[in-house]
């Protein structure tokens, strides 16, 4: 069954011209340049706006960062007591 065109046009053949399949082509690029440029945003961007740790105070005495810090949670009992006790002179 030969209507005019080969088998293999006839059997693959899905209504789209050329210029069908040319634009599809470039869609489907697209679509791939889409996915690789958001997969990079997501894997380089910040994980978090706000800062881990929050800089001491301009003027800030030694023992004002120790309270800050052992406030924050950043440093448990003994560390504090002994920190400050360094401090202290002690």
């Amino acid at each position: 069954m030969n209507n005019g065109g080969t088998a293999m046009h006839d059997r693959y053949d899905y209504g789209m011209s050329w210029g069908g399949v040319v634009l599809m082509g470039l869609v489907l690029v697209l679509l791939v340049g889409l996915a690789v440029g958001l997969v990079v945003w997501l894997v380089t961007r910040p994980t978090s706006a706000l800062p881990t740790a929050l800089p001491p105070a301009a003027g800030s005495t030694a023992r004002a960062i120790l309270d800050e810090r052992f406030a924050r949670g950043e440093i448990d009992e003994d560390e504090y007591r002994r920190r400050r006790g360094i401090l202290d002179g002690g």
